[in-house]
């Protein structure tokens, strides 16, 4: 028998049939992108634009959504689509994985969906407004293009109701109707577009993290894209228009107490609005806010606007050192709330003013403008930080107070006070 050399023992035998010796059984090598899970797939035929496909996380089936002229412009817009989508896959797979719960409520209606909202978000009565317009809209297009689940939501479809924006009627107040009735009053603004989508947006988003809604943040934002619309100059009182006010204020108190048919003077016709007036003015306030504080909340020279009166839900401070006028009012020994006006009263004041011959075309909101325009511009009051000071006053952010404020008006460097900036 013949024994086998050394070199022969140190090989092994490899069967004709194993797999190993086949060229085509080799594992496949796949290309590294920066989108994993995310495959871009080219037109074909009958398609326009490129698609993205890819694994839904909740119920494990394949997506293919179709990219926006934009997105499907370049490999480099293609290629950002794919990694949103990749990101957005990333981080709802993390979140299942430390066990938040699926998806469940994707049949839901969307009135329903939205009407949930509601119920758990608290917003003052004019932001209510403005979001229960914008979502009405929502829910009234998509019953007529059936969209009326939640599921049936999706980016395309959204994208659909934000172009369906500039063919709405505007609603306005019927002429002679009842109360409420409203009419068609022709299309809606650009800046009235870019307010529906901004607000739709914001409710979406909401949504979206109580996992209520299927879309991304991403989606959202692009499909409610806003386009850029030239905004008007916000206008100001000049301090002639201030000073006209005031007088016309002045004259409507004066004649709060006429006298009545059995000659008593002691039963006011209507309450007196110059110190209100002066109030707004003087201090930026917005109505709302102004209408809630108390006493309580005066003390050192300042007020303290609580977080529950706020509008941003973020408490502030407003120095009322820089105004004459608000310190002579002695605000701080009065009982209860300062003002016992009503939005009603407020209204009606208003509009009685508006009618007096010479009264300068005003709004309370204009009068919180007013302030924050001069005390931005007023170098000696806050000094080089006039727009941050006024922005922490009124409650907004400095991007506001630079982009509306800065540089409108030109105020004496030796203004010290609120009134010497305004001239009154």
């Amino acid at each position: 028998m013949e024994v086998p050399s050394d070199a022969t023992k140190c090989q092994p035998i490899v069967p004709e049939s194993s797999p190993k010796s086949s060229p085509d059984s080799a594992p496949k090598k796949y290309r590294k992108t920066q989108h994993r899970g995310v495959q871009l797939l080219p037109p074909d035929a009958g398609k326009r634009y490129w698609r993205a496909r890819w694994r839904d996380p909740e119920t494990k089936r394949f997506l293919t959504r179709t990219l926006s002229p934009a997105d499907s412009k370049n490999s480099d817009t293609r290629t950002a689509y794919a990694i949103r989508i990749h990101r957005t896959l990333r981080r709802r797979n993390e979140d299942i994985a430390a066990g938040a719960a699926p998806h469940t409520q994707a049949g839901t209606s969307l009135s329903s969906a939205i009407a949930s909202y509601f119920e758990k978000h608290d917003h003052p009565k004019t932001t209510r407004a403005d979001y229960t317009q914008a979502t009405n809209a929502l829910i009234a297009w998509g019953e007529e293009n059936g969209v009326s689940t939640v599921r049936q939501l999706t980016p395309g479809k959204l994208r659909e109701f934000s172009l369906a924006l500039a063919k709405m009627p505007k609603k306005v107040r019927k002429l002679g109707g009842r109360r409420g009735e409203m009419e068609d009053g022709g299309q809606l603004s650009e800046w009235t577009i870019n307010k529906y989508r901004r607000n739709t947006g914001i409710v979406l988003n909401a949504l979206r993290k109580l996992q209520v809604v299927r879309l991304s943040r991403d989606e959202i934002a692009d499909s409610l894209a806003r386009t850029k619309v030239k905004l008007k100059r916000r206008e100001f009182l000049k301090p002639e228009q201030i000073r006209k006010l005031i007088e016309c204020c002045e004259k409507h108190d004066a004649e709060t107490f006429e006298l009545c048919r059995d000659g008593s003077t002691d039963t006011p016709r209507y309450e007196s609005i110059l110190p209100f007036v002066k109030f707004v003015l003087f201090t930026g306030m917005r109505v709302s806010e102004a209408l809630q504080i108390r006493a309580s909340d005066v003390e050192d020279g300042e007020i303290h606007v609580r977080a529950d009166v706020s509008k941003t839900k973020q408490a502030r401070m407003v120095d009322i050192t820089i105004s004459t006028t608000l310190m002579s009012m002695k605000l701080h020994e009065r009982d209860g709330y300062l003002w016992r006006l009503t939005p009603g009263e407020l209204a009606a004041a208003k509009k009685r003013l508006l009618a007096m011959p010479g009264c300068p075309q005003w709004t309370w909101h204009g009068l919180r403008r007013t302030c924050g325009t001069y005390l931005t511009c007023a170098p000696a009051i806050y000094g080089a930080a006039s727009a941050f000071m006024s922005a922490k006053r009124l409650g907004h952010s400095v991007t506001v107070a630079e982009k509306h404020y800065v540089g409108i008006v030109k105020v004496s460097p030796e203004a010290r006070t609120i009134e010497q900036a305004m001239q009154v």
